[in-house]
């Protein structure tokens, strides 16, 4: 099998996250907040430059991310303006009203293509350890301790 993906996670990753993350810092964490006002981040420009490279490298670009599809809208937008040009079936997002853990919503998203997958650009330790766990290649970031 020809392992030509390469996964990007966004929030973190692709996106600083910057003053939004303390929506998770109240309890309970309040993900609509958190997840409403991702059209604020700026981009992570070295990690956006490794995604430009890759997809040049012919490399498929795929974005895994634990965004709701509620905001599909405002993060196609995002990735627009800050020069992220991935098709639209390339982004794969957590359902509406999903509040299971990425350790549980990602490795769902990836089941139709994980076979072709050559390595995972992620932030977040616990889902590093998981795609490790998993056997696949991860880059981690940033620290992610969250």
């Amino acid at each position: 099998m020809n392992k030509n993906i390469i996964v990007f996670d966004l929030d973190g990753t692709l996106s600083l996250v910057g003053d939004r993350i303390k929506y998770l810092s109240q309890t309970p964490k309040d993900w609509d907040s958190f997840y409403g006002a991702c059209g604020e981040d700026l981009p992570n420009k070295p990690i956006i430059q490794i995604l430009k490279a890759m997809r040049f490298s012919c490399y498929e670009i795929k974005i895994v991310t634990g965004r709701r599809q509620n905001v599909r809208c405002a993060t196609r937008r995002w990735m627009h303006d800050n020069g992220i040009f991935v098709d639209s079936c390339n982004l794969h997002m957590r359902q509406d009203g999903d509040y299971r853990h990425d350790t549980i919503v990602k490795p769902e998203l990836i089941k139709d293509f994980a076979e072709r997958i050559l390595m995972i650009f992620e932030d977040r330790k616990s889902m590093v350890d998981k795609w490790r766990e998993m056997g696949f290649t991860c880059l981690q970031v940033a620290e992610g301790n969250f």
